[in-house]
């Protein structure tokens, strides 16, 4: 092969290389402005998900609902199990007002598509019993009750006395030191996370 021959080749070989090299590293393209974009930067579907700040309570229950949704996501749109529906984004404020279970609905978009996340039954919402205004139990300070719950199929209670102290035991003596009328509830939740709360009644304390 003269030496003639032997620099085509070679010639031939290197500019292969070269054209082929820099499409393995990256792929760039000018945009006329002097800023390069890259060609491979696809969008990926995007994944749904959400949390809330309370899942029970009763009616009206406030609930703050917070998308932790992942692959960047542009639009927003909620179900809330009652008939309502929003297109906030992250975040979404809801009140149940009436009792029930609901069936929550999270669907995210972009470029690429949309996916929806639900959960069944997220939302408990139970009543609350109207309040009873008969007096329990009255004497003079200090005065002890007794207070015992005798609800049953229930997983937890919590017995509020009216003066700024809670218990969750059954059965509880209790002490007022001052003077006043204390208001008494019981709220006990069941299996099935649904409570309920009764407002008992009053106790009378004199001087």
């Amino acid at each position: 092969m003269d030496s003639k021959r032997k620099f085509l080749v070679l010639s031939l070989v290197c500019t292969i290389l070269f054209s082929v090299a820099p499409v393995l590293a990256t792929a760039v393209t000018d945009d006329g402005s002097g800023n390069s974009t890259n060609e491979n930067n696809t969008v990926s579907l995007p994944t749904s998900n959400f949390t809330a700040n309370v899942t029970h309570g009763t009616a009206p229950l406030k609930v703050l609902f917070t998308s932790n949704s992942t692959g960047n996501p542009t639009e927003f749109n909620w179900t809330f199990g009652d008939g309502t529906y929003s297109n906030s984004n992250l975040t979404a404020i809801h009140t149940y007002t009436k009792p029930g279970k609901y069936n929550v609905s999270l669907t995210v978009s972009n470029a690429a598509g949309n996916e929806t996340a639900t959960k069944l039954g997220y939302i408990i919402v139970s009543k609350t019993i109207s309040i009873n205004k008969r007096v329990l139990c009255s004497g003079k300070a200090p005065l002890r009750v007794y207070f015992i719950d005798r609800s049953k199929r229930h997983v937890s209670r919590l017995w509020s006395f009216g003066d700024g102290n809670t218990s969750k035991d059954k059965g509880i003596l209790h002490m007022y030191k001052k003077p006043g009328k204390y208001p008494i509830t019981l709220t006990v939740t069941s299996l099935g996370h649904y409570t309920k709360t009764v407002h008992a009644g009053y106790i009378i304390v004199k001087e």
